[in-house]
């Protein structure tokens, strides 16, 4: 009961952690661009999944990719402001226009994920069992 107690606080203190971190994420980009990006969420998911295809596929430690997902993300949220959002900033786009053009890159994104890592989610193998990264729970199956 009391593992059950620990892992259930662990991960929700995990997951309250990420979520914090997206919040003050978009309100830091919302407050120097002054439109929402939509998007947001989906650059943080293709953060992930870089962090998890260089630690799983090619065997390197978490923090590097960490690193190669930071690096990465950073340079794709770079192109899409500079090839898409730079030029409805410069044209002076209202708010709504860039929401909707921030929907449509999320859209793109989106299916560009779905396209290269398919609909199936990944498993992580760890120590203790592996785990699918599955939205709203986490399963742990023990072996290996």
């Amino acid at each position: 009961m009391f593992q059950t107690l620990f892992l259930s606080l662990g991960f929700g203190l995990i997951t309250a952690s990420v979520l914090a971190i997206a919040a003050v994420g978009i309100t830091l980009q919302f407050g120097v661009t002054n439109y929402l990006n939509l998007a947001y969420g989906d650059m943080l998911t293709f953060g992930v999944y870089v962090a998890f295809v260089v630690n799983q596929h090619f065997g390197l430690s978490i923090w590097i990719g960490l690193a190669a997902a930071i690096l990465l993300t950073s340079l794709l949220a770079w192109l899409i402001n500079i090839l898409i959002l730079r030029s409805f900033t410069d044209r002076g786009s209202s708010r709504v226009v860039m929401l909707v053009v921030t929907v449509g890159v999320s859209l793109i994104l989106q299916n560009v994920i779905l396209a290269i890592f398919g609909e199936q989610f990944p498993t992580v193998q760890s120590w203790h069992g592996s785990q699918e990264l599955i939205p709203a729970r986490l399963s742990t199956r023990s072996g290996s």
